[in-house]
């Protein structure tokens, strides 16, 4: 029926919430919201699993179920997390995201200038008191047979620092680097599977997409490197 199909629709939004996003984190990073603040050294995944934690802990059942329900059925709908929290809490999970230290794969620039190659090594990148404006969870009925949940996360701020190393002909030279970067988004797009939506529940789910956005809104560099 189309009340059964609805219901089942609203209940896939809660697992996309709370069980999608968890999952992504391949370590436990919080038990609990009320943890003791430490830091930790985790991957972006671990950002989402804690959104999604804490807002299964926090989040107005009475107010979140009917959302999820209209969201579900709904075209173009949006749930708003920073709206189905109180205020007081939305600044606790920040608080929550400030302990968190993320650390980011080394990775190498190659770049043909004039005659030679320059070889840029950034390693050691870690990323700290992070922050969020909200997480926005969108709902896409592609087919019977298949749904998507996009999940953005917007306003996300963080400080960021690395180690960097450089090779340029007979030059070479190396040093550290400090970042801030603000107002930057990340959007994920779970997907799911069923033979038919209406009369059963998902036979298979997966990450669909994963981008980012990221603003560099200040930056200072340390070395023996021409930074101007």
């Amino acid at each position: 029926s189309s009340t059964h199909a609805k219901k089942l629709k609203a209940l896939l939004l809660v697992g996309a919430i709370v069980l999608g996003l968890s999952s992504a984190s391949s370590s436990s990073l919080l038990a609990s919201p009320s943890v003791s603040p430490s830091t930790k050294q985790s991957g972006l995944s671990d950002v989402f699993a804690t959104i999604a934690r804490y807002w299964a802990s926090k989040a107005d059942t009475k107010s979140v179920v009917p959302s999820l329900l209209s969201l579900a059925t709904a075209d173009g709908g949006v749930l708003s997390l920073r709206r189905s929290l109180q205020a007081s809490d939305f600044d606790e999970l920040n608080e929550l995201l400030k302990v968190i230290t993320i650390q980011a794969p080394d990775t190498t620039v190659k770049q043909k200038i004039l005659w030679n190659d320059l070889n840029l090594d950034l390693k050691n990148i870690r990323c700290y008191d992070i922050s969020v404006e909200d997480v926005r969870v969108s709902f896409e009925e592609i087919s019977n047979q298949m749904i998507t949940v996009p999940i953005d996360v917007v306003g996300l701020d963080m400080w960021c620092e690395l180690d960097w190393r450089y090779s340029w002909g007979i030059f070479n030279g190396s040093g550290s680097a400090q970042m801030y970067t603000n107002n930057n988004s990340v959007r994920t797009v779970l997907k799911f599977t069923s033979n038919d939506f209406a009369l059963h529940a998902p036979n298979r789910s997966g990450v669909e997409s994963c981008d980012s956005r990221i603003l560099i809104t200040d930056i200072n560099i340390q070395g023996n490197f021409v930074a101007q």
